[in-house]
């Protein structure tokens, strides 16, 4: 119990640090018209209008699947409404600290926010990262790609949220990490880290065609797009210029 108050303090601390007195409270349905005659459906949940942005709070360790989530939800929402400069809020645990020599609760707050001073900046924005996730969404129906969110952060070098291990085993047996999941083992089987990086990366593929690793070069195309388009979260780098 003691445990769980301490924590709750560190998140109600953060709370206080960043701004925050509750999540979001309404749902934002999404109808976007997309490059090619596509669309995009569907909803933003837990968006407080008067930010304006998705505001989460919660207790789970904050990953960069997190990151990228509340990312997609920016970019939907500044696709459909680029008059708002919108910008997400999610706060949760952080890496514990040692205080003392001793492990204490910590936590973290990620602000992703869309980039662009005016409407058709940020609606561009928008679009293009949306096209991006788009194209990779349609390659991975027609065939699976590598690419796993942790493990794509710690190709690119994104160290600010914890990205595990290929594959850890846990106390009592229990397997965790990107390279345990069960559609890992069933389309590549048994494939350590350094074979799953060194997957080679095909002439159609979108990104850098000197990447010979098929997992780095589609991890730098999603990340590459996350600079692009959002500015201010924990993992945010300034976009590199085109050579």
């Amino acid at each position: 119990m003691a445990d769980v108050v301490a924590f709750t303090k560190v998140i109600l601390g953060e709370c206080e640090r960043v701004g925050v007195t509750r999540p979001g409270t309404i749902s934002v349905p999404i109808e976007v018209e997309l490059r090619g005659g596509r669309s995009l459906r569907g909803v933003v949940t837990e968006v407080d209008p008067a930010r304006p942005g998705p505001v989460r709070i919660g207790a789970r360790r904050l990953k960069p699947k997190h990151e990228l989530g509340l990312w997609l939800d920016v970019l939907a929402l500044a696709a459909q409404d680029p008059s708002v400069p919108w910008q997400a809020i999610a706060i949760g645990r952080a890496n514990d600290r040692t205080q003392k020599g001793i492990k204490v609760p910590a936590a973290t707050t990620l602000q992703p926010r869309i980039v662009g001073h005016d409407d058709a900046q940020r609606s561009a924005t928008a679009g293009a990262a949306l096209d991006t996730l788009v194209e990779l969404y349609l390659r991975n129906l027609s065939e699976p790609l590598p690419l796993w969110p942790e493990t794509a952060a710690k190709l690119c070098g994104r160290k600010k949220l914890p990205t595990g291990s290929w594959e850890t085993s846990l106390p009592g047996g229990a397997q965790i990490g990107d390279g345990n999941e069960a559609a890992t083992r069933e389309i590549w089987g048994d494939l350590s880290e350094h074979d799953y990086e060194s997957l080679p990366a095909r002439s159609d593929d979108p990104g850098n065609p000197d990447e010979p690793s098929r997992a780095r070069r589609l991890a730098h195309v999603i990340w590459a797009a996350f600079d692009a388009s959002v500015a201010g979260s924990l993992n945010s780098q300034a976009p590199q210029a085109a050579t």
